[in-house]
């Protein structure tokens, strides 16, 4: 199968603060968030033409980009595409870009069967990647195994407590299963660790409504109009 999962080369420290700044700002919802990213991975980019990190996380940017801009869904995510093939063509077992890869052509082909197929490879490449098991947590529960889906992000989330992904994607199980306490205290956690994170209120408050409360009058209770998590608490 497999094998084991080839030992990255690390990025020098510079390349390292500029992937994680450009990567933090591309999930923020503050205005300029995603110009400010997109210049920043471009810096990097053109120091590192070749570095996959860096393609595997332009594409991610692009793919929550395609999220917020409905005009330009297919065209950011054709862009995604290539950014991935492209970072595959030079490290063909890089675990996250198959994770990716997988719930990219999920989302824009339709078929689960590659989608799977990345998946799997992901997760031979490397079990304890974050981005190959909640890949694999999105196919569970595209194929409705929601229990299933629940126990993995779980275990994702130990490996990384602080991942906002992971917080978001066992309330999506807890919200599939019908737990909206528990979906709803796993978004106030991801409001602790990333205030501003990529349609947090916006899911906070559909979790609400889905409930059966009213946001609007909680949140005028709260004095804070634009905040949903007064009333999710």
């Amino acid at each position: 199968m497999g094998g084991p999962a080839p030992k990255a080369v690390p990025l020098d420290l510079r390349l390292h603060q500029l992937l994680l700044q450009a990567t933090a700002l591309s999930l923020q919802t503050a205005p300029g968030s995603m110009e400010r990213a997109s210049a920043l991975f471009r810096e990097g980019l053109a120091a590192a033409p070749r570095e996959p990190r860096f393609l595997v996380a332009l594409a991610r940017h692009h793919i929550v980009h395609a999220g917020r801009l409905n005009e330009s869904w297919r065209k950011d995510r054709e862009i995604a595409r290539g950014l991935m093939l492209q970072a595959l063509s030079i490290d063909p077992a890089d675990a996250t870009a198959h994770a990716r890869m997988g719930l990219l052509v999920a989302s824009l082909d339709l078929i689960v069967a590659a989608m799977a197929w990345h998946v799997q490879r992901a997760l031979e490449l490397d079990p304890r990647n974050l981005a190959a098991l909640l890949a694999a947590s999105n196919l569970l529960a595209l194929l409705e195994r929601h229990d299933e889906a629940l126990r993995v992000r779980e275990y994702a989330l130990t490996l990384d407590p602080a991942d906002a992904g992971a917080n978001i994607g066992v309330a999506i199980s807890h919200e599939r299963l019908g737990r909206w306490n528990e979906a709803l205290a796993m978004l106030r956690t991801v409001q602790a660790l990333r205030p501003g994170y990529a349609n947090l209120h916006g899911r906070t408050a559909v979790y609400l409504a889905r409930k059966g409360m009213q946001a609007q009058p909680c949140s005028r209770r709260s004095g804070n109009p634009t905040s949903a998590f007064a009333c999710a608490s």
